[in-house]
């Protein structure tokens, strides 16, 4: 089995095949007849690939990927072969709604091993969510500020972008991996905004490291939002919450990257 990984999501490249143990897909070296997963389909190079590959297919969707899917490029994945996976009930329908019939599987670009419980209780919880330029609205900027003016004690992490710091709320632009994962092992919640999205790896970690994240999409055993008003009753019960959310971290340990043709064990 190789792997196919969209230049859209490059930055995954190597997390992955250090995590996965999956080698890179090279189609003019004679991987056109080997078992192919495509990680992302965002544009031509990909459904190219996927049209020339000769053998078993998984593809696992991503997110926007799904949005960008459009006629006629739907027919190549309604009538050839192939497994599909996606994440959520969310991008299942949308995937429905194109003529795909995906299976859900949570994804995470690293082993959940190197996420142990790290939870401490915190009466002043820090809470964090990730960004990308030109797209805070959709990731929920707006109403991240409003939050921190009603969670005053609280302090609002912000990854990936650079704003204007306050007494709460902190912008860290783009730091390392290593970085960022030394961070938020000490921070009690992720933040999860955007209504049309993956399982998203700051989910993943903050569930695996017994946090107690907020998303706007259903996912078994993590709070989920409807609106804003559902993102403060969450957050006000956070204070709550003096112990590591166990239950939430053994489930995601045991089903992420739920796949047969992984080579590690996870």
């Amino acid at each position: 089995m190789k792997i196919a990984i969209s230049s859209s999501v490059s930055n995954f490249s190597q997390r992955l095949y250090e995590a996965w143990g999956l080698r890179e897909y090279e189609p003019l070296s004679g991987d056109a007849y080997r078992p192919v997963v495509f990680f992302g389909m965002y544009h031509l190079i990909d459904y190219t690939k996927f049209f020339l590959n000769r053998s078993d297919k998984s593809v696992l969707w991503l997110g926007s990927d799904i949005i960008q899917l459009r006629f006629p490029f739907t027919l190549l994945f309604k009538h050839i072969r192939a497994s599909h996976y996606c994440e959520n009930k969310v991008e299942q329908t949308a995937l429905k709604r194109k003529g795909i019939k995906a299976v859900i599987r949570p994804i995470f670009c690293e082993r959940p091993d190197r996420y142990p419980i790290s939870y401490k209780y915190s009466p002043n919880a820090h809470i964090y969510t990730t960004m990308h330029d030109n797209r805070e609205n959709e990731y929920g900027l707006v109403s991240i500020k409003k939050l921190a003016q009603i969670f005053k004690t609280y302090i609002f992490h912000i990854y990936g972008v650079k704003g204007q710091n306050n007494q709460n709320i902190i912008f860290h632009g783009n730091i390392s991996e290593k970085q960022f994962d030394n961070e938020i092992k000490n921070y009690q919640c992720a933040l999860r905004l955007n209504k049309f999205d993956g399982f998203a790896d700051i989910t993943a970690k903050s569930v695996l490291m017994g946090q107690y994240p907020i998303t706007m999409i259903k996912y078994p055993h993590i709070w989920k939002a409807d609106n804003l008003a559902q993102v403060i009753k969450f957050l006000d019960k956070l204070r709550k919450m003096k112990e590591p959310n166990y239950k939430a971290a053994e489930y995601y340990r045991k089903n992420l990257n739920a796949f047969s043709w992984l080579i590690h064990n996870f």
